[in-house]
């Protein structure tokens, strides 16, 4: 009962984010159940840890945050974020230079590769504490649909200890495309 209402508790928080899809879109589906502590944040209902930008359709964000005070004041959370691909960003690689290219350079990153098949890309992003970083380490899946593009962000504003990355890339590893 308690993982049904979990489920339950995690398509109602995500619902604004998938029904702002158009009708017959791809919905990225993944297991939050992999993480414990994302897990218990759903359980508990907490409006305040979830944040959804849907002002653009065509580029929509959703953040739950695992520990912090709130969505926008967090210090681990996920962020999905759903994109139309454009002229500049058609492809995960296309993404993923993208977002090296809008790392500020007073705040380098080390970027690390981590899985990749012919429809995603997995990586990891490290940086020091700065200015222009909302975290000092990110595991990326970015996934491709045909019509959307997916980004599973799991950030940390510190460095990841073994058991968080695991439990983040398991759950990143679960994500899936479903039409």
């Amino acid at each position: 009962m308690k993982v049904r209402n979990a489920i339950l508790l995690a398509l109602s928080l995500l619902a604004p984010l998938l029904a702002a899809t158009p009708a017959h879109a791809e919905k990225l589906l993944f297991d939050h159940r992999l993480n414990p502590a994302l897990n218990a944040v759903l359980d508990n209902g907490r409006q305040d840890m979830t944040f959804f930008d849907g002002s653009n359709p065509r580029y929509m964000v959703d953040r739950i945050a695992v520990q912090g005070r709130s969505a926008r004041d967090w210090v681990e959370a996920l962020e999905v974020i759903v994109r139309v691909p454009d002229k500049t960003v058609r492809s995960a690689a296309d993404w993923l230079q993208q977002i090296r290219e809008r790392t500020s350079a007073a705040c380098a990153a080390e970027f690390t590769p981590l899985a990749q098949d012919e429809s995603s890309l997995t990586f990891m992003r490290r940086t020091r504490a700065c200015d222009g970083s909302p975290a000092e380490t990110g595991l990326y899946r970015i996934v491709t649909g045909s019509k959307s593009l997916f980004l599973l962000a799991a950030g940390y504003k510190g460095a990841m200890d073994e058991p968080m990355r695991q439990r983040w890339l398991a759950l990143l590893a679960s994500a899936r495309l479903e039409n």
